[in-house]
């Protein structure tokens, strides 16, 4: 009972901001990548399209391949990322012919060429391509499709960061750390639906961001963000967003961390009157005993592109997660969150709240294999149709890492 007071806490605390973006953050380099990871998993699902009103039972299989390569050199490090999946549902009645089958795959690359003492560049490229459930992303407020959404993206990204070195791969060492940062992404989405190609665009982002170590302990980060939205159908309005977050992250005596930013944001249109408001972002982890560890997290982000028509959407969430080791192979877990989008349109506002609360434990069979099993209840509601729905999930998985 306390806890889900606390939760009611902090999720109020959120509603008082409107929108977040993450503060200028360092790309991750991992020194001990592992090279194949195997996934398998079976899965059962007692609603398996959310939008049917029959409420359709499946079994699923899914099997994946993850995995990290790097190659360090003196004067650069390259890594490289990929992944894919696939899931097979098979279902209890599908005399409507849904689509069972969906597969999902990305590459990412990532090279860090050091120019000088304190200067480092990052070139970044990824690629990625994936096939949604039937329901979820784009068709998520829309009425009953038999054909799931597909999307590709193409992003490139380029940093130029002073603070870094070969010694320092964590910016938390160091007392200053300067980032200037670029990206493009092209989002296309297959022409499975009617809608589908609403949602195609592309974004450009600039930003400038500092984090400066005040003590031993305690870091100031801050951010300035320059968004460009720009979709393919005319149909959409096109967008620039400027965003500004400073805060601060505090690194306690080793049982807790806490990194809190705030700010505000202006999106800007051509053809009709601004938005703006406020941006929060929470971060929260205590450890009081070895064997437990809970975490809280909050936010607000401003996006555009959910549903077409909708200017701004802005999306308050809170989630919390409570870790327990029992003895040294066994972990138990249990996790929540929610999440209130608004979707400002010019004439009406409407919102929609989705919840997930999740219970699973975590079997560590020796170092390189795990075993888990999660239950998982969600639900939506939204106000402007009768899409509101829970769905229950089971899921067994396994994995294994060379």
């Amino acid at each position: 009972m306390k806890i889900a007071f606390f939760v009611f806490v902090i999720y109020g605390f959120m509603s008082l901001f409107s929108s977040v973006v993450a503060a200028v953050n360092e790309n991750t380099i991992n020194f001990d990548p592992e090279k194949i990871v195997l996934n398998s998993s079976i899965g059962y699902f007692d609603n398996y399209h959310p939008r049917l009103s029959n409420g359709i039972s499946a079994a699923a299989i899914s099997v994946g391949i993850n995995g990290q390569l790097l190659s360090i050199h003196e004067s650069a490090w390259l890594q490289a990322t990929y992944s894919a999946a696939h899931t097979q549902f098979n279902l209890d009645e599908n005399e409507l012919a849904l689509e069972d089958k969906f597969n999902q795959y990305n590459i990412g690359l990532l090279s860090r060429f050091f120019v000088g003492n304190k200067w480092y560049l990052d070139l970044q490229g990824i690629h990625l391509n994936e096939e949604y459930l039937l329901g979820s992303n784009i068709a998520k407020f829309r009425p009953a499709t038999m054909i799931g959404d597909s999307v590709t993206r193409n992003e490139i990204a380029a940093s130029v960061v002073y603070g870094g070195s070969k010694k320092h791969s964590d910016n938390r060492d160091i007392s200053r750390f300067l980032k200037f940062a670029f990206s493009h992404l092209d989002q296309d989405y297959e022409d499975n639906n009617p809608y589908s190609n609403l949602f195609d665009l592309t974004r450009d982002i600039a930003e400038i961001g500092l984090n400066f170590k005040l003590s031993e302990i305690t870091q100031f980060e801050t951010s300035f963000q320059f968004e460009k939205v720009d979709f393919v159908d005319e149909l959409q309005l096109d967008s620039d967003v400027y965003r500004l977050l400073l805060g601060f992250e505090w690194q306690g005596t080793g049982q807790t961390h806490l990194k809190l930013l705030v700010g505000g944001y202006k999106r800007v249109y051509q053809s009709t009157s601004d938005r703006q408001g406020f941006l929060v972002e929470l971060d929260a982890e205590y450890t009081p005993l070895d064997y437990l560890t809970i975490v809280l997290k909050g936010s607000q982000t401003t996006t555009t592109g959910e549903i077409e028509g909708a200017l701004d959407t802005l999306t308050k969430s809170a989630s919390f997660a409570i870790s327990y080791h029992y003895k040294e192979h066994i972990r138990l877990i249990v996790d929540a969150h929610m999440n209130r989008a608004q979707f400002e349109q010019i004439a009406e506002q409407q919102t929609s709240d989705d919840s997930a609360l999740g219970i699973g434990s975590e079997l560590l069979v020796n170092d390189r294999s795990t075993v888990s099993l999660k239950l998982q209840r969600e639900s939506l509601e939204y106000e402007l149709l009768d899409l509101d729905y829970v769905q229950n999930k089971v899921e067994l998985s396994c994995r294994y890492a060379f």
